[in-house]
């Protein structure tokens, strides 16, 4: 079982790596193809479309993934 745990912890960390690493590489690109602007704007009333370009490549994003194991084994 300590065999599984260690590959479901790995997976979760290679997956908020990459995911990390994706988010990085739109903000420097500028793009927001995650939409995360339009999650910001949702959320503020006093929303500064100018604003968001401008913080936007240097926002600190924070990624958690939760994954789920549903079944294991070889497959033929």
């Amino acid at each position: 079982m300590a065999q599984y745990n260690y590959g479901y912890k790995k997976l979760t960390q290679d997956l908020e790596k990459k995911t990390q690493q994706m988010i990085k590489r739109f903000q420097r690109e500028g793009i927001d193809p995650l939409g995360l602007g339009d999650q910001a704007k949702s959320q503020n009333r006093h929303w500064n479309e100018q604003q968001w370009k401008d913080n936007y490549p240097h926002a600190e994003v924070h990624v958690n993934i939760e994954t789920q194991i549903k079944e294991t084994g070889i497959k033929e």
